[in-house]
């Protein structure tokens, strides 16, 4: 169990500055609701960048299937990349300047970058 929290802990540090890339990015564009045209560019532009293929649903959405060529257990991921009408009030570089903020998103790439792996 040890061994496998240092070797989360080791492909987290990896991942850093493509996971602060990744956040200050859409931290910085958030749109509200189902009109999310840069959102999904740019979630899309990151995830074929991983080799993955995603596919879009519905007026906003990306679903992109990892792996399946084995029989098995699937597992599903999902998360929102719409902001929330929140003014941001922070003073850091990336902060949001149209008044919305993406607040939890950026989880959802590192899981498709090490899924991906499996």
């Amino acid at each position: 169990m040890i061994e496998e929290a240092g070797d989360f802990l080791s492909m987290a540090h990896q991942l850093q500055e493509k996971l602060v890339m990744y956040r200050h990015h859409l931290h910085a564009i958030p749109e509200l609701d189902l009109s999310l045209p840069r959102t999904t560019a740019y979630v899309k532009e990151v995830l074929e960048s991983m080799s993955l293929k995603p596919t879009p649903v519905g007026e906003s959405g990306l679903t992109v299937t990892i792996g399946g060529q084995h029989a098995g257990k699937v597992i599903l991921i999902r998360a929102d990349m719409d902001g929330l009408p929140i003014q941001e009030e922070t003073d850091i570089s990336f902060a949001s300047l149209n008044g919305n903020m993406h607040a939890v998103m950026t989880c959802i790439l590192p899981c498709c970058w090490e899924l991906r792996r499996s």
